[in-house]
């Protein structure tokens, strides 16, 4: 704070009054070149400040005047394009106070040159690697040397260096003078100006004034947004009434900032994990900005040594050295490698201790954070994590969080009018922040390659990203990372794709079509249908249909097998369950297919496991299933079940808000609905003038389903082509052509090639046709159907109805909670 008296011995005022008038500091230099008059190549670029026309009528003064801001000499300079008010620079903003408004009234300076100049160096991370030593001492050299800078006691100031660069220049007498991408920041604080008056300026000159360095001091960071001024390559942080900045860099924030509180006697542990890739650094980094800290970053698999000692002995130097840059966050990434679950930690490391005892040493009045990362919490050990005193779980980005990603990311880049940021946030559900940014690279690099197509005056007007650019990097980003992290796809399965379907359509697309058009009525309390359940024989199209359904609305599609979540440890298998849903919760909007369902949700009490592993999965998805009927943040998330034997699951799957909407999918009870199956699978197909489909579903028994439907046509499309290699092979032959080869690459002609399904292939493959289910096996399956129909009519003549008077939309919504079930045809 400036003391309440400024000496002014250093200025000539001027006869004007003294104005206030708003201060911002700058997010961006302005080139030098630019103003008029030119400033002097000596003048110190820290001490220009900016302002328009109509402020500098305010003043009144001229562009290039000295003025006094506040008791900081300054040069002000018109800039017409800037709002109203005086614009510096971050540095002189900050050694200000960060005032939001400052007196000013113009001077004409006489500031004396100090004879020497001691300066403090704040303690950070970039200043403990002496490698970077020889690098700084020539930039803060370079600093002094380009121009005469005005300071005075107590000023901080920023010295950039490259560390690639001072790496590879060990002689600092080989490092460039100008530094053009910086990668590192060390500041320095001036500590006295020996002759100059306490809180004067004073005027340095590196052929005159003597820099000493006395040693160093902790100290805050300025809390501005110096980075992108400075030239430093960083992300912005969130704004205040931004999306981002509400989510959990807001709790995070929080947390930090209360270790500044005088009432915090012990030091700071937070536990943050969440998926790969989901911005938990990112998220550090801009929290340690916002609140002035120094950020010290250890991957834990780098110092893990060949026994616990020398790993203790490596933690204990980081440790170290964050006390050292207090204030500073010691961020420790990938914590999971120091101590895993499958790890016995008794003995010698005394984890839990041992973290304890480093967190309560405290050399300065300022705080040390603790903060561990991991992708999975449960690989980490239940000793490690007790070490944390508080826990935060990052999502996966909501749709609108996406939207500001990309805008940010997309904002210094020309987009094409076709392209709309919310439109592609919807595309890119269950994509995380590293997803993005890697997808608006991708988006990139196309524009640029339709760009060399047009020549060097396209490319001179610039890349335009189009939303094709963007459409195929999203969809390559997805192809490319579906399989390592589990990213859910959204299917290219149209109702086109299945034959049918009419009515059981219609009550499919009822169910899902509410809650996503009309989610307020979910918002306000009322619950939604959670599941559908699909059962009949197999090979009837279930999932097809799922996959069908997920495309109409364009929801990502996560498939599950039910043997898939069985793991032989204890306690995995309802991890995978929990799992599962948290994974369809970051990809919301999303249809979870749970295949094979009874094999994981049997009736509970009947299986012979010692263990009961299958008893503890059914609670487990019980759990999660009454998770998802509620509003919120499941709103998004679609249950669809499939499975042959209904009758062997547990019963209270089936109860209301869980999987409350049965369908039974059986085989086709005419040869209507089997014609419908046909045009379905050989709309693809080049068939034969001569062919009637219609007729050949005559032909075909009532038992088939639409698996055999399927089986028919891929073998009648088989004959077909073994046909056509009979007739090129008898071709050659007759020709005597050389080769296989040189008849299809110089004589064979479109009709060769091309491959025509004819009557006589589908009678060929009818004939060897067995239907996969027998008649007596259908009559099984009625009998369920004919239960579970009985059962649900029953529920729902029982269940009274309150809802009477109420709107039309309301009854609808109430009607869906109730059980039914649909009898109809479904196939491939």
């Amino acid at each position: 704070a400036l003391p309440d008296h400024i000496p002014l011995s250093n200025f000539l005022l001027g006869t004007a009054s003294i104005t206030s008038i708003s201060t911002a500091p700058l997010t961006r230099k302005i080139h030098l070149h630019l103003l008029q008059p030119q400033p002097a190549q000596l003048d110190d670029p820290e001490r220009i400040v900016f302002a328009n026309l109509a402020t500098l009528a305010k003043i009144p003064c001229f562009s290039g005047d000295w003025v006094l801001l506040n008791s900081s000499a300054a040069r002000i300079f018109a800039y017409p394009s800037l709002p109203h008010g005086i614009h510096t620079s971050p540095i002189l903003h900050h050694n200000l106070g960060s005032p939001a408004s400052t007196t000013i009234r113009h001077i004409t300076p006489q500031i004396k040159t100090a004879s020497q100049i001691s300066l403090y160096r704040v303690s950070s991370p970039a200043h403990i690697d002496k490698s970077l030593e020889n690098a700084f001492i020539q930039a803060l050299k370079s600093y002094f040397e380009s121009h005469h800078r005005i300071l005075r006691q107590g000023d901080l100031f920023p010295i950039l260096i490259d560390q690639v660069l001072a790496r590879a220049f060990p002689d600092p007498e080989d490092l460039p003078s100008q530094i053009t991408n910086p990668t590192t920041i060390a500041w320095y604080k001036v500590a006295a100006i020996p002759g100059i008056d306490y809180n004067a300026e004073a005027l340095v000159d590196f052929s005159i004034t003597k820099t000493v360095q006395i040693g160093s001091t902790c100290h805050r960071l300025p809390i501005v947004t110096y980075h992108k001024y400075l030239g430093l390559d960083r992300l912005p942080i969130p704004k205040h009434n931004s999306v981002l900045f509400n989510s959990s860099f807001a709790r995070l924030r929080d947390l930090v900032d209360s270790s500044f509180s005088r009432l915090s006697c012990k030091s700071l542990s937070i536990l943050l994990h969440g998926q790969r890739g989901v911005g938990k650094r990112s998220l550090i980094d801009c929290v340690s900005r916002d609140l002035g800290m120094n950020l010290l970053e250890v991957n834990c698999y780098e110092i893990i040594g060949e026994s616990l000692v020398k790993t203790r002995a490596h933690l204990q130097v980081r440790f170290e050295w964050a006390n050292q840059s207090a204030p500073c966050i010691l961020l420790l990434t990938h914590i999971d490698a120091l101590a895993k679950k499958s790890q016995t930690l008794e003995g010698e490391f005394g984890i839990n201790t041992f973290f304890n005892e480093c967190l309560a040493i405290k050399n300065t009045e300022f705080p040390l954070v603790l903060i561990g990362t991991s992708c999975d919490k449960d690989k980490i050990a239940d000793e490690l994590v007790d070490c944390f005193q508080h826990e935060l779980y990052i999502n996966a980005p909501s749709e609108s969080e996406r939207t500001e990603i990309l805008s940010t990311l997309t904002e210094s880049l020309a987009l094409s009018p076709d392209v709309h940021l919310s439109t592609l946030a919807i595309r890119s559900a269950a994509l995380v922040a590293a997803d993005l940014v890697d997808v608006v690279s991708r988006a990139k690099f196309l524009a640029f390659s339709h760009m060399e197509k047009y020549g060097d005056d396209a490319q001179i007007a610039g890349i335009l990203i189009a939303s094709c650019d963007f459409e195929k990097a999203i969809s390559e980003a997805r192809r490319n990372y579906s399989d390592s992290i589990g990213a859910p796809r959204i299917p290219n399965v149209s109702w086109d794709d299945v034959g049918g379907l009419i009515y059981v359509k219609k009550d499919i697309l009822d169910t899902i079509h509410l809650p996503l058009q009309n989610p307020h009525l979910f918002a306000s309390g009322m619950k939604k249908r959670s599941g559908i359940l699909l059962y009949g024989p197999p090979g009837t199209g279930k999932t097809l249909v799922a996959k069908a359904v997920a495309t109409t609305f364009s929801l990502n599609f996560f498939s599950i097998k039910g043997p898939e979540l069985l793991n032989m440890y204890i306690g995995e298998s309802e991890a995978n369950v929990r799992r599962v849903f948290q994974r369809a919760r970051d990809a919301k909007p999303c249809v979870v297919f749970f295949d094979e369902l009874d094999s994981i949700a049997p009736k509970r009490g009947n299986q012979g496991d010692s263990g009961g592993v299958m008893d503890r999965i059914v609670s487990q998805l019980l759990a999660e299933l009454d998770g998802m009927s509620n509003s919120g943040d499941d709103s998004g998330v679609f249950i669809i079940g499939a499975t042959n034997r209904p009758d062997l699951l547990d019963s209270a799957l089936l109860r209301p808000g869980r999987f409350d909407k049965m369908l039974y999918l059986g085989v086709c009870s005419t040869h209507k609905q089997q014609l419908d199956i046909l045009e379905a699978l050989t709309r693809k197909f080049n068939l034969s003038p001569d062919l009637s489909l219609e007729k050949l579903a005559e032909k075909c028994p009532l038992n088939l389903t639409g698996a055999d439907l399927y089986a028919l046509c891929s073998d009648a499309i088989l004959k077909s082509m073994s046909r056509m290699a009979s007739l090129v092979d008898f071709k050659i032959k007759k020709d005597n052509i050389p080769s296989t080869t040189f008849f299809f690459e110089k004589v064979a002609t479109k009709e060769d090639i091309r491959v025509v399904v004819g009557q006589e292939d589908f009678e060929e493959a009818l004939k060897g046709l067995v239907p996969s289910v027998s008649e007596k096996e259908l009559l099984h399956y009625k009998m369920i159907q004919q239960k579970f129909t009985n059962q649900s009519m029953t529920m729902s003549t029982e269940e009274p109805n309150h809802q009477q008077g109420t709107s039309t939309l309301t009854e609808e919504s109430n009607h869906q909670q109730r059980m039914s079930t649909t009898t109809k045809p479904l196939h491939k």
